[in-house]
């Protein structure tokens, strides 16, 4: 699994690396709200609420080809919903780690 599939949003663009460039660029303007909606919704202890970030995360991660995020986004949608309370502090520090990471990685781009 890829911090984000180079290969696949080449590929989306036709090889049109400067798309590629102001998608990643996008992005890093997004990893900070992801993190914070995610603490707010963790915070709040509302499944449905942390169920739904998941969503709009998981959605994002997966238009990017980021899919570690997506992977981890969707993980923690799942322990929400299912409210499978013993799993969630381990969901959420998964995607908060997969949101380090691609912030991390995009950052040396």
């Amino acid at each position: 699994m890829h911090t984000i599939n180079y290969q696949k949003l080449e590929e989306m663009f036709l090889g049109k690396t400067e798309k590629v460039e102001l998608l990643i660029s996008a992005l890093k303007k997004r990893i900070p709200e992801w993190r914070l909606e995610a603490e707010e919704a963790f915070a709040s202890k509302d499944m449905e609420n942390i169920r739904k970030v998941c969503h709009r995360i998981r959605g994002a991660a997966g238009t990017i080809t980021a899919e570690n995020l997506e992977d981890a986004a969707t993980k923690l949608g799942e322990i929400a919903k299912e409210n499978r309370q013993d799993e969630i502090n381990s969901g959420y520090n998964n995607l908060l780690e997969a949101i380090t990471k691609l912030e991390e990685f995009t950052s040396n781009k």
